[in-house]
């Protein structure tokens, strides 16, 4: 469940609700668009009404996405949304509990935050606290994991002297932090040097507005037709295919489309893949000159759905070609980063094979050698409640897509 922050319009001033994993910033007064970026993680606070010179705010770390675990006996995945503390001060509660959920944060900036405590403790010690899969048989052991569809941020829980007690300063509520007048101001703590940046959500090329959901990670040009990446050091074009559909008024689902060998096992082709993976099918002969190309969903599924669908689309092989020109609507917003996506072909590889006592030990010591990573956008035509890809019999569920994007 995203948490929700609230923020002044970087334009005319007037108050803006947006979503966690929102990029694109939309005020309903100016209806000037604006793209956020910031070094990662984001940074918010909970809501106080103290003077920013009075607070210290304690980091914590908060992890949503979903947790996949490899082992000998096959892949398992978890959903994880916790939050744990980002530094060992006796006296601080374990996590945050709801509260980002629901309260609206702000952006831990200078100038609403005052001091802060730099998190110590790494996100990993947190995630080791999580909810673990269940007990697996002792001859059965693990091999690796991967996060997927993660959003990872530091929520900051202001904390005010009052006396000779440390205050919750949200609840007012006082904490076994110390019984010291000087308990916070003996604390090594930091200015925050953390900010966003709101850019003016237009093509850098031809200076034409942008199109794209307000989680997505591509912003369109139908203009100039490019695709543009938004980050901390501002836009970058995205190389992108989509394959043109032939029904009326297509869906057009993003993919990212990874060219990508497993040396070490012997696979550089596709041949090479169905035939390492133990696929009962014998390889075509074109097959065997054709680079292994994985199409990883460009956007959050709920987890079985998720694999499920990239084995399919990598067990077909189907090229993919042309190159159609982006239209105004219908692109499906891209929220998935690429790094996550190359992070799941081991998963994909895991999932797709038949020979698991062989392949998968294997597995989790293997590197990829990426030849090439494009955005490909593939044409999907409305079935009931499906959205069904021109030319395979692949589905995806209308109600997968709302529930994935919640994740």
């Amino acid at each position: 469940m995203d948490c929700l922050v609230e923020e002044p319009c970087p334009q005319c001033g007037a108050p803006v609700a947006l979503e966690e994993t929102a990029r694109l910033l939309v005020c309903q007064y100016c209806a000037v668009p604006q793209v956020v970026v910031a070094p990662a993680p984001f940074r918010y606070v909970l809501p106080h009404s103290r003077q920013a010179a009075d607070v210290l705010l304690a980091p914590y770390w908060r992890f949503r996405g979903t947790v996949y675990s490899c082992d000998t006996g096959g892949l398992r995945h978890r959903h994880v949304d916790t939050t744990g503390r980002g530094v060992d001060l006796a006296g601080l509660p374990a996590s945050l509990g709801l509260r980002p959920q629901a309260m609206r944060l702000r952006f831990a900036t200078q100038e609403r935050a005052g001091r802060a405590l730099p998190p110590r403790l790494p996100l990993a010690s947190i995630l080791a606290r999580a909810p673990q899969p269940e007990d697996r048989p002792s001859e059965i052991r693990p091999l690796f994991a991967a996060a997927i569809g993660e959003t990872v941020s530091l929520v900051y829980l202001p904390l005010v002297q009052a006396g000779r007690q440390v205050l919750d300063a949200v609840t007012g509520q006082p904490l076994a932090v110390g019984d010291s007048p000087e308990i916070l101001a003996g604390v090594p703590s930091e200015p925050l040097a953390w900010r966003p940046t709101f850019l003016a959500s237009l093509c850098p090329n031809c200076g034409a507005g942008l199109a794209g959901a307000a989680d997505s990670l591509a912003l369109a040009c139908p203009n100039c037709q490019r695709l543009w990446a938004a980050d901390a050091a501002g836009f970058r074009d995205l190389p992108w295919r989509l394959v043109p559909g032939q029904g009326p008024a297509p869906s057009y689902l993003p993919f990212w489309r990874i060219e990508a060998g497993l040396p070490a096992l012997g696979i550089t082709s596709r041949a090479d893949f169905l035939r390492v993976t133990g696929q009962p099918r014998l390889p075509a002969p074109q097959d065997e000159n054709e680079a292994m190309a994985f199409l990883v969903p460009a956007f959050k599924l709920p987890p079985p759905l998720f694999l499920t669908t990239a084995v399919r689309l990598a067990l077909a092989g189907k090229a993919f070609p042309g190159q159609g020109t982006l239209p105004r609507q219908g692109l499906h917003g891209a929220n998935l980063p690429r790094s996550e996506a190359v992070e799941a072909l081991r998963l994909i590889v895991a999932q797709a094979t038949v020979l698991r006592r062989t392949v998968l030990p294997a597995l989790a010591e293997v590197r990829f050698a990426i030849q090439a990573i494009e955005l490909c956008y593939l044409p999907f035509a409305a079935a009931g409640p499906d959205l069904v890809l021109e030319g395979l019999p692949l589905a995806v569920n209308k109600s997968a897509l709302r529930l994935g994007s919640q994740l």
